[in-house]
């Protein structure tokens, strides 16, 4: 059985769901127009989200030569038919890059070539529409809020950091399976945390998603090694295409990513928001806190 729905004029018709979790579900599916139905994808979000704001986003990364699906339809969710915020985008080929490629030279290169992407996207002026990423200094109120004590370390880079002034274009989930690639192209997909902001802010997010995924799935643990391998490659790459890292800035930046997934943790220990049990919950929690320390 098919559903259709349409969204901002565009007909949709779903046929599948390619994924669901708790920021969003996502469809497979046909827009319907034309002579012949059109391969796209729904995604509906479970938060109000401005779904303006990242279609922006998308079609400026394309106009500065970062290719992403086509946007083909969006609305608000008090506009949405189905109630949620919504994006229609076109469904683009290839497969996104695995951790482990088999041979060392050809994962070498994958991911010094994502790292050297990472870094054209930071190149493009952010779209005014776009919100700025958070500021640093609100953590320090996160941490109050909920009455636990902040990791070692946290004030002192918060401080160093100051007021974030850039507003270049940020990703805000850049990581190999956001990136799909053939052997023609390559597609950044999936810019559902998109901002305006420091470049190396989404750096150090891109560095500490393996190790807060490790948190999440302690099995991962057992691919450390390779992991961390194929971090440094990224950091080439990005270093090769933008020309520099301040690696003093960048580490401050981890330390503050690294303790908004602590709080994040907690936040969902409370809400239940992540679908995860209170227990397992506050144990990823003590993980991220030690993956905190280590940054000190």
């Amino acid at each position: 059985m098919t559903a259709t729905v349409t969204v901002d004029g565009v007909r949709f018709a779903a046929e599948a769901v390619l994924s669901d979790g708790p920021d969003a579900r996502v469809h497979r599916g046909h827009v319907l127009s034309g002579d012949a139905p059109r391969p796209a994808v729904l995604v509906a979000y479970r938060q109000p989200r401005d779904v303006a704001a990242i279609a922006a986003a998308m079609r400026a990364a394309t106009a500065a030569g970062v290719a992403t699906p086509e946007v083909l339809g969006f609305a608000a969710y008090d506009r949405s038919p189905i109630g949620a915020a919504t994006m229609v985008v076109e469904l683009v080929p290839g497969r996104s890059v695995p951790l482990e490629l088999g041979r060392r030279a050809a994962a070498r290169r994958a991911f010094s070539e994502l790292g050297a992407l990472h870094a054209e996207i930071h190149a493009v002026a952010a779209p005014r529409q776009l919100a700025s990423a958070p500021s640093p200094a609100v953590l320090l109120e996160r941490f109050e809020v909920l009455a636990i004590e902040p990791p070692t370390g946290l004030a002192g880079a918060v401080a160093a950091l100051g007021g974030a002034t850039s507003a270049q274009l940020l990703h805000g989930d850049f990581h190999s399976r956001n990136v799909l690639i053939d052997a023609t192209s390559r597609f950044v997909i999936d810019w559902s945390f998109a901002a305006a902001g420091d470049p190396l802010q989404d750096v150090a997010r891109t560095l500490l998603l393996p190790k807060i995924a490790t948190a999440l799935v302690r099995p991962l643990s057992l691919f450390e090694q390779g992991i961390e391998a194929r971090s440094d490659d990224y950091r080439s790459g990005y270093r090769a295409q933008a020309g520099a890292l301040d690696e003093a800035r960048l580490h401050d930046w981890q330390v503050v990513g690294a303790a908004s997934a602590l709080c994040d943790a907690y936040g969902n220990a409370l809400s239940g928001r992540a679908g995860k049990s209170v227990r397992r919950e506050l144990q990823v929690a003590r993980r991220l806190r030690s993956v905190c320390e280590t940054l000190v």
